[in-house]
């Protein structure tokens, strides 16, 4: 896989965990800091943990692709 691949799925887990984190954060109208991070550090990991899987162990593109697709 080059490395243009793996920027183009980083950058879309990226995105798409940066939107929910924000949409779950306006949508409960979180404003305490502490509940902000309670709320935002288990979904950082696991999107830091998914990136690094797709990237250094496997990248599957059946799920990518049928993700891609369903999405229309």
């Amino acid at each position: 896989m080059d490395l243009t691949e793996k920027l183009d799925y980083s950058s879309a887990v990226a995105f798409l965990g940066y939107s929910l984190i924000m949409s779950i954060l306006r949508s409960f109208n979180v404003r305490d800091e502490a509940a902000r991070v309670m709320v935002a550090a288990p979904l950082l990991a696991f999107l830091t943990t998914h990136i690094l899987f797709i990237n250094f162990y496997k990248l599957d593109y059946g799920i990518a692709s049928i993700l891609f697709l369903s999405s229309f």
